[in-house]
């Protein structure tokens, strides 16, 4: 998180720099990096390019897509390409020091060219999100809410600039956090923590594919002639247009909810079940499927930054939160555990915030001892 936040830092500055906004003792930090000859020419080439600074200008200020749009047609003209590799590549960072919620890039030649010397994703800690591209990784500030890919429809209008349909990328969630993913095509998919897809940088011409491991929520942009398949490791789930929350953990089947529209879910044994709204698919270990209505509102609470519970059990609850918040509890007894509740609460960054809400509200109260267990009793 230190290699993070010292990127995040630097690029905040060169975008300063580039405005004439550095203030204090900024400048003497900037100055610093700057001692590296490498990072000095970098620097240097931005500076000295009046169309980049140009496009800076607008940035703090644009909406993302007309951004997008605005800074292609600008580039567009430019000769080398490996300008177009490495501003884009640039922006990425550039844009999450600025603390925008949008951040974009454009492929090139098979990859992005990623400046100041990037972790990569198989170093990154648990607890951080990470976007890879073309090989590269981009560790995403904690405070980004939104990313947003490049359009179809704007990518169509840059001749000959096209990334490949099938370039994958993918991005990966820390185990607490969560981030709204804008796909070319439109469609909107909030990927929960602990969370992994893939996904292409533009969509092939008749299907729309992404591979998900762990839960997400999908709003579909509608496309009849391009089916959108959500491919997890046990199943596939096919629509035209919908919102529904796919949660497909490593080793737990999958279990699709359904909020409107109408899915198709179809498992390795090519067994299959279509759901309505309201209806959910819980996949069951060598006997397909079991489908139901559910209140869908407990399953997708998690967008909100909410911990939902229906006809849970006490010791279903308080695990779900040693896994999120890193902690352990220790029961009294089995009748303890058992004890039954449907409730909500918000995510609080500290646990003991969300116990003293639901000791609030339910029979049992929940105390740390020496050793740092959490120590749960019926009242």
């Amino acid at each position: 998180m230190e290699r993070e936040r010292k990127d995040i830092l630097i690029s905040d500055l060169i975008y300063k720099s580039l405005r004439g906004s550095l203030k204090g003792d900024e400048a003497d930090i900037l100055d610093a990096w700057l001692e590296k000859p490498e990072n000095r020419a970098f620097f240097m080439e931005l500076k000295n390019s009046d169309r980049l600074y140009k496009g800076l200008e607008k940035l703090e200020y644009a909406d993302g897509t007309q951004a997008w749009a605005a800074m292609e047609k600008r580039m567009a003209g430019m000769r080398r390409r490996r300008w177009m590799r490495r501003f884009y590549g640039m922006a990425a960072v550039l844009v999450v020091g600025m603390g925008v919620g949008l951040v974009w890039t454009l492929f090139r030649d098979g990859g992005v060219v990623v400046p100041m010397d990037l972790p990569l994703a198989e170093e990154r800690e648990t607890s951080s999100t990470v976007w890879k591209m073309g090989g590269n990784a981009v560790y995403l500030a904690d405070t980004l809410e939104k990313l947003v890919m490049p359009q179809e429809a704007e990518m169509a209008e840059v001749k000959n600039e096209e990334p490949a349909a099938q370039e994958m990328q993918e991005l990966l969630t820390g185990e607490r956090d969560r981030i709204e993913l804008v796909l070319a095509d439109g469609t909107k998919v909030w990927l929960n923590g602990g969370s992994g897809l893939k996904f292409p940088a533009r969509f092939e011409a008749g299907s729309r594919r992404v591979e998900l491991a762990g839960e997400a929520y999908f709003e579909v942009a509608k496309d009849a002639g391009r089916p959108f398949t959500v491919v997890t490791a046990s199943a596939e789930i096919e629509v035209l247009g919908t919102s529904f929350n796919v949660l497909a953990s490593e080793g737990e089947g999958c279990v699709a909810t359904l909020v409107e529209g109408r899915v198709r879910i179809e498992d390795a044994e090519e067994r299959e079940v279509v759901l309505a709204p309201g209806e959910q698919a819980v996949q069951v270990d060598g006997e397909g499927w079991t489908v139901g209505q559910v209140e869908t509102r407990y399953y997708t609470a998690w967008r909100e930054g909410l911990f939902a519970f229906k006809d849970r059990s006490l010791g279903e609850i308080l695990g779900h939160l040693a896994a999120y918040y890193g902690v352990e509890f220790a029961f009294e007894d089995e009748g303890t555990a058992a004890l039954t509740y449907t409730t909500m609460v918000k995510q609080y960054e500290r646990v003991e915030d969300v116990l003293q809400v639901l000791e609030g509200t339910g029979n049992f109260t929940c105390r740390r001892n020496a050793e740092g267990i959490y120590e749960v009793k019926r009242k």
